[in-house]
């Protein structure tokens, strides 16, 4: 039996989105979203949270269930719309009920705690009907914008989410202009087994690093930001910020270096996370905070070119075990860092920043123990 019915329309006005209110069964309701239905790029993963036993224990004993907002996929929004602006319900309820072409922007767990009681056996009454909220939009950035609006009431998303749905688009044009660069989101719960590979978060606060010539990111600044401009990063002339091929040149160089240090210091022992060292988060925003820097003076720029050619060769010089970062210096001066004298994240990434433009400044010249040792807060500490 179908039951799903179109009871409204409405419209978005700061977006010229078009919406509609439906009711459904919740059996056609997961019929309507599909098996795959948290494959969406955009979605946060399932959650774990205390709440949602009662929620589910509430569901199976009829309880209403809050609004479930959808959205059409933004290619087929087109075929769709001259039937949403002249309100043909009955063609419309047709074609949307026919087959799985939606997104989940809001009710992703609640759509995860029915299927789950389906599959336990449980029987639903007919009675109990779900409230949907269809979003016809065709700018994926809009979606994303919504999302997060969405999200911001309930349990809090991650900055690190918000900031890779912010920076969407980017992602994808990073794809396409460095070969080699794999990037991860928090979604995919993935822990970094090689070279080149890096969660996108860090790509993205190494690039704000470089242009503020900063390694210090306020995240929650980045979304306010970006959210107070009413829309995520989707138009090419924002994706292609100030100084973006700059930076991405030399991202392309710090990949090439990263899979010679990953080698090197792939059984490394005397420094735990070697190998992964250029992977950290202070290490990647305070070298791009460096070479943002440096960049920026004309002069200099021929010496960041210098040092990555430099570095570049002495690390496939290098033999597995040797330490070119000399490693077991800087964790000597950080095991040394004072919490009570200093805020210790702070002080590491303005060590390693000072390190890499000591490094910058000797066109590499100068060894890293030696960059090290100029860059030392507190040169008392090596022993």
């Amino acid at each position: 039996m179908n039951d799903f019915k179109i009871i409204g329309y409405n419209k978005d006005l700061r977006t010229d989105t078009h919406v509609i209110y439906a009711q459904i069964g919740i059996i056609n309701y997961l019929q309507l979203v599909g098996d795959k239905f948290d494959e969406f790029d955009i979605q946060r993963k399932r959650e774990s949270h205390k709440g949602y036993s009662r929620l589910k224990s509430d569901i199976k004993k009829g309880a209403l269930i809050p609004p479930i907002t959808l959205a059409l996929k933004p290619s087929l929004v087109n075929k769709f719309l001259p039937l949403v602006k002249t309100e043909q319900t009955v063609k419309l309820e047709q074609e949307l009920i026919s087959s799985s072409i939606v997104y989940i922007l809001d009710g992703l767990q609640r759509t995860h705690l029915m299927k789950d009681l389906l599959e336990e056996g449980h029987k639903y009454d007919v009675k109990q009907k779900l409230l949907l909220e269809f979003w016809f939009e065709k700018e994926m950035g809009n979606l994303m914008y919504r999302l997060i609006v969405l999200n911001s009431g309930q349990k809090p998303m991650s900055m690190r989410h918000q900031i890779e749905l912010l920076f969407m688009t980017m992602q994808e044009k990073l794809n396409a202009d460095i070969p080699g660069l794999i990037m991860y989101n928090e979604r995919d719960l993935k822990v970094r087994d090689g070279a080149k590979k890096f969660p996108f978060e860090r790509i993205v606060t190494g690039y704000h690093s470089f242009l503020n010539e900063s390694p210090e990111i306020d995240k929650g600044k980045i979304i306010v930001e970006k959210l107070d401009l009413g829309k995520v990063i989707t138009d090419q002339e924002l994706v292609i910020l100030e100084r973006y091929s700059d930076y991405t040149k030399y991202l392309t160089e710090y990949l090439k270096i990263d899979a010679e240090a990953f080698r090197v210091y792939e059984k490394f022992k005397a420094y735990t996370g070697a190998k992964n060292w250029l992977a950290d988060e202070n290490v990647v925003n305070s070298f791009f905070a460096a070479v943002g820097l440096f960049d920026s003076v004309k002069e200099y720029k021929p010496r960041i070119n210098n040092s990555l050619k430099k570095l570049l060769s002495d690390f496939k010089k290098s033999k597995p075990g040797e330490d070119p970062f000399a490693l077991k210096e800087f964790d000597s001066i950080r095991q040394n860092f004072n919490p009570k004298q200093f805020n210790v994240g702070f002080i590491t990434r303005k060590t390693i920043m000072a390190c890499f433009q000591e490094y910058f400044r000797n066109d590499g010249l100068l060894s890293f123990k030696k960059c090290w040792e100029l860059s030392n807060p507190n040169p008392k500490s090596i022993r």
